[in-house]
C-alpha cells in the first residue's frame, strides 16, 4: 500500500514513470537533426513527437511517450539522449 502522507499521487505517479525509463540510450545531434526531418511525416500520420521518437530507437521511455507536448518534449530528448 502506498502511504501518500509522505509523498503526493503526483510526485508517485512521477517517480513511477522515471522508472519505466529502461532503456539507456544517445545519439548525436547530428543523428537527432535526421530524425526530426522524418518526423515531419509522422507527424502528419498523427504520431506524436515522443512516440515518434521512442519508435524510431526502440527505447521505452513513458514520461516521453505520453506525457510531454512537443516544445517539452524536444528540450527533454535534448536534455537526456543528446551527447556531443
Amino acid at each position: 500500500m502506498i502511504n501518500f502522507s509522505t509523498t503526493s499521487p503526483m510526485d508517485y505517479t512521477v517517480d513511477m514513470l522515471n522508472k519505466k525509463r529502461t532503456t539507456h540510450f544517445s545519439l548525436t545531434s547530428t543523428q537527432y537533426a535526421q530524425w526530426k526531418k522524418l518526423y515531419t511525416f509522422e507527424g502528419l500520420q498523427g504520431i506524436t513527437y515522443g512516440q515518434s521518437f521512442c519508435q524510431q530507437f526502440d527505447i521505452v521511455d513513458n514520461i516521453l511517450q505520453y506525457c510531454l507536448p512537443p516544445l517539452a518534449a524536444d528540450s527533454y530528448i535534448q536534455e537526456h539522449y543528446i551527447v556531443e
